[in-house]
């Protein structure tokens, strides 16, 4: 069962979280970011935070969740494919399915097909699953 609690705290960071770009909230955003060799680096999830155009730029569920929630010493290492290890620790920490987190964090909720989701539809999308206490909602 989700961690409703977790949940609605990430809904109230993406409301605070104006700054994210809205054409940049998915997680191929975070792929294409880091995946040049120049930002190859192990950092700690506390840098990851700090540095807006870290993971912030890149702005998907996930990573909002994993630089809000996971532990600041954390070391994770910035390569291409790095979404997933994020994925697999955000999906533990709100205690989500497989397929739960699989809906949530690639945006199969979006009402525009073909279109990846705004901060702004994630924060209408959270409020649904909130709602109805269901991740496997769409908009």
């Amino acid at each position: 069962m989700p961690n409703w609690k977790k949940i609605k705290k990430l809904r109230d960071i993406l409301v605070a979280h104006r700054d994210t770009p809205s054409r940049k909230f998915h997680m191929a955003s975070y792929i294409r970011i880091i995946s040049g060799k120049e930002n190859a680096r192990t950092v700690t999830v506390k840098e990851l935070r700090d540095n807006g155009s870290a993971c912030r730029s890149a702005a998907c569920i996930a990573g909002i969740a994993f630089i809000n929630f996971e532990a600041p010493n954390k070391r994770v290492q910035l390569v291409y494919g790095t979404c997933f290890t994020i994925a697999a620790s955000v999906r533990r920490l709100l205690e989500l399915s497989k397929e739960e987190a699989d809906w949530m964090f690639l945006g199969s909720w979006s009402d525009i097909p073909d279109i990846w989701p705004t901060r702004r539809m994630a924060v209408r999308y959270l409020n649904k699953c909130i709602k109805q206490k269901d991740v496997m909602v769409r908009l």
